[in-house]
């Protein structure tokens, strides 16, 4: 029974249903909306159960029709598909731009809501189909800033921006409305030129033909409303149907499952009693025995205690008796002890004295045979000095010897390693120059290939900017031909281009009248007129085209005119290119003007980094010969090192003057 009501045809296809009824209320509420708006001062009989919902209100219901069967209380653990959610926003629009500018705003709300930000959003059903959307954050999602805009922002003191976007209706009644303001404001214009006799009668012939249009207006909604009211009742009888269905199968389900769960709550009731009854028994029976083994151990614990408590007072008193045996014979021991060891002191104390007098003795003999020793070593030791002091002197003079050619070599060897430095530093310097020369190339050359691409892209921008012009002043010679074709009486400038429009028109039709009579075809006078009208506005379109355009083919009718307007254009195309290529002269010359002040500037900064740099050799190959003429180079004997002694001060120093760079003193 319960798979029967799971798989209850009522409630698979509620999310069928509910789609469709969504449809048809949102096809007739907005215009029952707006029945109401316009026509506040007729009486009409309102349904109170048909409240008049704003557009928020609307998606709040429309999210409980695909939440659950639309009768029910929202809650905010409901979830639909966010597919669910671009299809609310975007069913309303009927107009392309309309629905492009709410779903990108809607996929900017995606795109923030912290839920849905893992998947990127898409319109498509396939990329939305595993998300969910709770209620909780579809009231977010509308609080976003992307949404909210169009969801609090009032256009006019009744109607919000998402209103206007999604009902037609609206922006029409809107642009009456402000329209009626603007012709408010013409009014007033015409009030300073109605003295005049021909703007009292163009002002009445306007206000006959505006009361006329009202009136017109007025029957059209009034039917429009009667009927829209008759299919908003057909759509709530259906809406009421279907909840009704839907909650009658929910009322059923929920009786069953409240009987099965009652059923199952009093069988396991009946087992928990049971088996509390048992384990009550059992857990009885247990304690009682736990009991008796427990007594049983007190028993056994205190028998032992009192055997050991007994025992240690027993080993107590028989030790007692033996440490005052003990004690009674280690006084007698130390007794014997200390008498023993005064004699042995007595006996040590003679025998030290002894020794040390024997000790004395041997030390004095000695002492005379060492004094004798050493005064024949000091004899042999100067003996040997005095030998080794010439061949100490030889040794000293060959070391200086050495010292000085090592000197010498490492001399020669520092100034021919600097020497090759200055060769391999030359190439160095040659091969980097020449990768700079080479860079510097390669920069010019894409440096022109760079300034040519951007005069071709500013040659085809001015060629664009020329094409939409055109494009513009066709479009406006357009709309002046058809106003005048229009109006009836002209007066003024445009009064002779009326009349030959006119004309036009006549011999036009009168042409096709001709054509469709041979041809055997019925055709209304006043298709043929239209007809005519609209090739007469596409041949001034194309003259005015031939005009600015600079173009080469003629126009088969009004051959005259036309060359005249096709040298006006080439003119004006031809005093445009001139600007633009004097404007591509003045820009290379400044940008050869900048190059050679650049240029001039880099060789004056090398000249005086050339300069300063000789300068500096200069002096510094002067302070070197200056310090070679005022210091002498000599050699430390003691510290086996060179130093260096100033002629005019007498100063010496260890440390090699700077001045002298790399050259060394001979």
């Amino acid at each position: 029974m319960k798979d029967s009501f799971v798989r209850s045809p009522i409630i698979s296809s509620r999310k069928l249903d509910s789609r469709v009824l969504f449809d048809t209320f949102l096809e007739f509420q907005p215009c029952r909306r707006f029945a109401i708006a316009v026509k506040p001062k007729k009486p009409s009989k309102v349904n109170h159960e048909e409240p008049l919902l704003t557009m928020r209100e609307q998606l709040n219901w429309a999210f409980s029709v695909f939440a659950s069967s639309g009768c029910l209380e929202l809650n905010d653990r409901d979830t639909i598909d966010a597919g669910d959610v671009t299809l609310m926003f975007a069913h309303t629009m009927k107009n392309p731009a309309a629905s492009h500018l709410v779903l990108e705003r809607l996929q900017a709300a995606f795109s923030m809501l912290p839920s849905l930000r893992a998947t990127p959003y898409s319109v498509s059903s396939a990329s939305l189909s595993c998300s969910r959307i709770t209620y909780r954050a579809f009231k977010r999602l509308l609080q976003l800033p992307p949404l909210r805009t169009l969801m609090n922002h009032r256009m006019t003191p009744h109607t919000t921006a998402i209103d206007e976007l999604s009902v037609p209706v609206y922006r029409d009644f809107v642009y009456r409305a402000r329209r009626r303001e603007h012709n408010r404001r013409v009014l007033r214009r015409l009030r300073y030129f109605n003295e005049t006799k021909v703007a009292r009668l163009y002002f009445h012939r306007w206000a006959q033909n505006a009361r006329d249009r009202q009136a017109a207006r007025s029957t059209m909604m009034f039917a429009y409303t009667i009927a829209t009211r008759i299919k908003q009742r057909t759509a709530f009888g259906v809406l009421r149907r279907h909840a009704l269905a839907s909650i009658a199968a929910l009322e059923i389900q929920r009786v069953f499952r409240g009987m099965r769960g009652r059923m199952r709550a009093e069988e396991i009731w009946r087992k928990i009693q049971a088996v509390l009854a048992v384990q009550g028994a059992y857990r009885m029976r247990a304690h009682f025995t736990s009991h008796v083994r427990k007594l049983r151990r007190h028993n056994v614990f205190a028998i032992h205690i009192q055997r050991f408590y007994r025992g240690r007072l027993g080993r107590i008193q028989a030790r007692k008796k033996l440490l005052t045996h003990y004690y009674r014979e280690m006084a007698a021991i130390q007794q014997e002890r200390e008498a023993f060891r005064a004699s042995v002191h007595d006996e040590m104390a003679r025998r030290l004295q002894q020794f040390l007098r024997h000790i004395a003795a041997d030390k004095q003999h000695a002492q005379r045979v060492e004094e004798e020793n050493a005064k024949r070593d000091f004899e042999l030791n100067m003996l040997r000095l005095s030998g080794d002091a010439a061949q100490q002197a030889a040794r000293h003079r060959r070391k200086v010897t050495e010292r000085y050619d090592k000197l010498r070599e490492e001399a020669e060897c520092k100034e021919e390693r600097r020497r090759i430095d200055d060769v391999e530093k030359q190439k160095i310097v040659h091969r980097r120059r020449q990768r700079e020369w080479k860079a510097f190339k390669s920069e010019r050359v894409a440096r022109k290939e760079a300034l040519k691409v951007q005069e071709k892209e500013n040659y085809q921008r001015l060629r664009t900017q020329w094409e939409n012009t055109i494009a513009e002043q066709v479009h406006t010679r357009e709309k002046l031909v058809e106003q005048l074709l229009q109006l009836d009486d002209v007066r003024g400038e445009s009064e002779k281009m009326h009349a030959q429009l006119h004309q036009r028109v006549k011999v036009r039709s009168k042409l096709l009248k001709t054509k469709y009579k041979s041809s055997g075809v019925v055709m209304p006078k006043r298709e043929i007129i239209e007809r005519a009208q609209r090739e007469i506005v596409a041949e001034e379109a194309e003259e005015e085209r031939l005009k600015v355009s600079n173009a080469k083919q003629l126009a088969a009718l009004n051959m005259q005119l036309t060359s005249v307007m096709f040298a006006q254009g080439e003119k004006d195309w031809l005093t445009a290119e001139a600007d633009y290529l004097k404007t591509l002269d003045d820009e290379q010359d400044e940008r050869l003007l900048a190059e050679n002040t650049e240029e001039r500037a880099a060789r004056q900064k090398s000249a005086l980094i050339i300069q300063c740099a000789f300068r500096g050799f200069t002096s510094r190959k002067l302070l070197r010969d200056m310090l070679s003429e005022l210091y002498i180079k000599e050699f430390d004997i003691l510290t086996q090192a060179p130093w260096y002694r100033n002629r005019l001060t007498g100063k010496v120093n260890i440390q090699k003057p700077t001045g002298l760079g790399s050259k060394e003193l001979e």
